[in-house]
């Protein structure tokens, strides 16, 4: 990349002495001379906030240090040295400098040292820097852990680690967390200094920064003119930080609608920094968004451009700012998140004057969507960077919103120009957080598709593993020391991860873009698969940053020809949402069920008219609406009280994302026993535990038509069958890999500390090696080749809402696995139902049709026999079908439906052949 190639003096500089070569080289006694010499000069200028000139003077003693081999002193002075690159904005060398100096602690000081911690403190705030949320906490939080073992509580830097955790928090709205760590940090200080102590200008502004976002002005205000207090008093008129308060305080008179006050401070900002001996790009960039921001919010929409584009110059050298149109060629020179918050900003202002102008209406959305692009490169960068399941689902959740905004903006350009190449873009953009099935390093099934050295690669496989191992014990973990101990035991797994992940990628530098491929299809593609009679819709919500609850809803919709998207009320479809499933989950009043499925189905499908008129659907759902049962919908009511379903027109299945659904379809080889059919049986102390997770009785624990429904399969397919007290989670584990179908009849159970960590239950009597409770991160550590899983338990399709991702139920986690398709129950199934549905199922699937079909057909079959009471909703859709339109082979047979098609169809040419020459003759 160019920002990597184009490096600076001080770049090469680093190189230089990170690879051994010493540029100075002097007698013993006149090397301490000159250490102790640059290292009192740096120190003044670091406490000076000169960082360039603490950089140079650092700098210079480096290499002496590493050749002397001095590792406490060299380390000690690596990491001033690397807080001077940051604290400059210099965050591509910061991060290599300081990941090499992690390296040399790791390797020549104890684990617990103090320096060591320091080299953590400031790669967390590296990772805070560059927008890597997920990685700022852990190196965070082990610097803290650190600080506490060998300081104690009471201590300076033990209060810094506070205030940076705290000001992570702060930054992603987590305001209950990061008061509980500023405030921990003022007390700490309050402790050791007096309340005026120059030191705590920091904490008062990071808690002047709480009191505003919760709109307590007066004490925001008070906090920020007591740091300004505390930072003059401490470096002097003019100083960064000083200037940095002003900001924030032009932000309450922002808030208040006294615009002329606060543009007034913001004169005084920007003559202290053209005051200042110490210049500082970062407060420059600051001040300029800030008045940009205001004047946005003024109306005074070119102006605010204006500013914004003054910020683009500082980052990018050759950028030439001829008016507000102009955008730097790509972010290379800069990629980092500073700058896509600057371009959403321009962004947004520049579809605000699109709104006023409409004569340039095309030009400005345009330029929109230029600022758009870069922003998702940046944003892209980002999510490459990140080694686990946690941090990108934390990563996906947080930039759902935006990919939004962004679609949208996209959407726009389609609606004014016709374009398809928009419409494929703002399809492409709502993807983007939808996309955890190409996160090939997350399993064991994924990491094989990896193109390293094998070494390597198992190496990988290896850490992600125990990665999971970890968190399967913090959930089983019910005392709080084990789960400290826990935690702890995590952070440093992800940082051993994290650490290694950036080793490889220096030998091997495309792996980081293995590690997550770019999410790249074209509408073209989606409309070669999609068959002529199906229809794929998906759904994205735009909600706040606070609560789950959308205010907007964008579907999308696509057929073989044409393509069509709506806007849905997200408040109303919520609530309905949310209405409808608890009926139709409680056995509600049937009546009740098909009033308020009418309504839904008029707010969220009834828009796309024609394009659903007899047709397949295809549904990719977004978080809330993964929760609603499409088979169930009222499609009609008629006076008589008869219920048009969507499931009697409708044959309906739902994938995770347009890149899943665009995966080729592969087949396991065929296998002496084609099912792995499992039906645990449970101890008297079994049926105790999971009847107090599953608030049942135990009387209702065991599942009387499971082994009956496992038995009836194997009348269809070769079966392996494991029922009772031999159904254990470690024959499972053990067994899974081999088979291309597996089916459980068993309870999902929830986690006792959270609900929608659904697991499930396996016989304990026999396995003395598991707990007998199947969670998703055991899930994750399987290795399966497997076609389809189907999960006849409870609640299996209830997981974590993920705003990016959308709902983490356990058919998610399968697939990350390596399963190409799944059955899950949306709420508690019923017994008698599922031991009718499931065996039918089967058959359907056994005679050929595709799994969605063979689903429908068996649902359709038990309605048909069904009474007045079991023709209740809530019998019969609560399972359903994640996956891809393929059928199962059936091993005794070993012929498909396409296959016995293609047969009948050569029997009807050979006759249709003989018949013509029987008429010549």
């Amino acid at each position: 990349m160019r920002y990597q190639a184009n490096i600076n003096i001080r770049t090469v500089f680093i190189f230089f002495f990170l690879s051994g070569f010493s540029l100075f080289i002097y007698s013993s006694n006149d090397s301490v001379v000159y250490i102790e010499g640059h290292v009192k000069k740096g120190d003044a200028f670091l406490g000076s906030l000169k960082y360039d000139s603490a950089e140079f003077f650092f700098g210079k003693v480096l290499p002496v240090l590493e050749n002397r081999g001095e590792w406490d002193y060299y380390c000690s002075i690596a990491n001033k040295f690397t807080k001077t690159l940051w604290r400059q904005g210099n965050l591509y060398e910061a991060e290599i400098f300081a990941r090499n100096t992690l390296e040399k602690c790791f390797l020549y000081l104890e684990p617990d040292d103090p320096e060591t911690g320091n080299c953590l403190l400031n790669n967390g705030i590296i990772c805070f820097l560059t927008g890597s949320e997920g990685m700022t906490y852990e190196y965070l939080k082990k610097a803290l852990f650190i600080y506490e073992k060998h300081y104690g509580h009471w201590h300076p830097q033990t209060a810094t680690a506070y205030e940076w955790i705290g000001t992570a928090h702060e930054s992603c709205s987590d305001t209950l967390i990061s008061y509980q760590y500023l405030s921990e940090s003022l007390r700490i200080w309050k402790r050791i200094h007096n309340a005026d102590h120059p030191e705590m200008g920091n904490i008062y502004r990071y808690l002047g920064l709480y009191y505003k976002r919760f709109a307590k002005h007066d004490s925001a205000l008070l906090c920020f003119n007591k740091a300004i207090f505390l930072f003059d008093k401490k470096y002097g008129e003019n100083n960064y930080k000083s200037v940095k308060c002003l900001n924030n305080i032009c932000d309450v008179y922002e808030w208040w609608k006294d615009y002329d006050t606060a543009l007034y401070i913001y004169d005084r900002a920007l003559e202290m920094i053209n005051k200042s001996e110490a210049p500082n790009r970062y407060i420059c960039m600051m001040t300029y968004f800030n008045i940009g921001e205001l004047y946005q919010n003024m109306g005074e929409l070119k102006t605010s451009l204006e500013y914004f584009q003054k910020i683009l110059p500082l980052y990018f050298p050759s950028f030439q700012n001829e008016n507000i149109f102009s955008n730097p060629e790509n972010i290379e020179d800069y990629p980092y998140n500073l700058i896509r918050i600057i371009l959403f900003y321009k962004a947004r202002s520049l579809i605000f004057l699109s709104e006023t102008d409409t004569l340039n209406r095309l030009d400005y959305i345009e330029s929109a969507y230029e600022c758009y692009a870069l922003a998702d490169d940046i944003v892209e960068l980002m999510r490459k960077r990140i080694n686990n399941y946690d941090d990108l689902l934390f990563h996906e959740s947080l930039h759902a919103n935006r990919m939004l905004e962004m679609s949208e903006n996209a959407l726009q350009l389609y609606s004014l120009t016709g374009e398809m190449a928009y419409f494929s873009k703002a399809l492409e953009y709502m993807e983007k957080n939808k996309n955890m099935v190409l996160f090939v390093s997350g399993s064991p099934a994924g990491a094989n598709k990896i193109n390293y050295p094998y070494n390597i690669g198992q190496k990988r496989i290896q850490f992600q593993s125990e990665y999971n191992c970890i968190k399967d014990r913090l959930l089983n973990s019910r005392q709080t020391e084990n789960t400290d101990s826990l935690n702890n035991l995590l952070s440093d797994k992800k940082i051993e991860l994290d650490m290694f992940n950036w080793k490889v990628s220096k030998n091997y530098p495309a792996s980081k873009y293995l590690n997550y491929p770019n999410v790249s299809f074209s509408l073209g593609e989606i409309q070669k698969k999609l068959k002529r009679n199906q229809v794929l819709i998906e759904y994205a919500e735009k909600c706040s940053y606070f609560f789950s609850t959308p205010f907007e809803i964008i579907a999308m919709a696509i057929t073989k020809e044409e393509v069509k998207y709506i806007k849905i009320d997200g408040k109303l479809a919520y609530k309905l949402i949310t209405n409808y499933y608890d009926l139709v989950s409680g056995r509600g009043r049937k009546s009740k069920i098909d009033s308020i499925g009418l309504s839904l189905y008029n707010l969220i499908l009834s828009p796309f008219g024609k394009f659903i008129n007899n047709k397949e659907l295809i549904i990719i759902p977004s978080h809330n609406i993964s929760l609603i049962p499409f088979d169930a919908l009222s499609q009609s009511l008629s006076e008589d009280g008869k219920t048009r379903y969507m499931i009697e027109e409708h044959t309906i299945w739902e994938t995770f994302s347009v890149s899943a659904f665009l995966q080729e379809n592969t087949f396991p080889k065929f296998a002496d026993e084609q099912v792995l059919a499992m039906a645990p049986g449970f101890t008297k102390e079994n049926k105790t535990q999971i009847a107090m997770l599953t608030k049942r009785d135990t009387s209702l624990i065991d599942l009387a038509g499971a082994q009956a429904e496992c038995k009836e399969i194997s009348s269809f397919f070769s079966t392996k069958l494991i029922t009772g007290f031999d159904a254990t989670e470690n024959s499972f584990k053990t067994l899974s890999a081999y088979y291309p179908v597996i089916h459980l009849s068993t309870h999902g159970v929830p986690d006792d500390s959270n609900e929608t960590m659904v697991r499930l239950a396996f016989s304990k009597r026999n396995d003395n090696k598991d707990d007998g409770f199947l969670n998703m991160y055991e899930v994750f550590n399987l290795n399966l080749n497997t076609d389809m899983v189907v999960l006849s338990a409870c609640k299996t399709g209830i997981g974590e809402l993920n705003r990016g991702e959308g709902n983490l139920n356990l058919a998610w986690a399968f697939t990350q696995a390596g399963a190409k398709s799944a059955v899950i129950s949306l709420w508690d199934a019923n017994d008698y139902a599922s031991s009718v549905i499931m065996p039918a199922f089967y058959k359907y699937l056994a005679e050929g049709n595709t799994k969605p079909e063979a689903l429908r057909k068996a649902k359709l079959e038990f309605i048909k026999l069904s009474d007045d009471l079991t023709c209740n909703p809530y019998f019969w859709a609560g399972f359903a079908y994640y996956g891809d339109d393929s059928e199962i082979i059936n091993a005794r047979t070993g012929i498909s439906k396409a296959i016995r098609y293609i047969f009948i169809v050569l029997i009807l040419l050979i006759a249709l052949g003989a018949f013509i020459k029987w008429e010549r003759v």
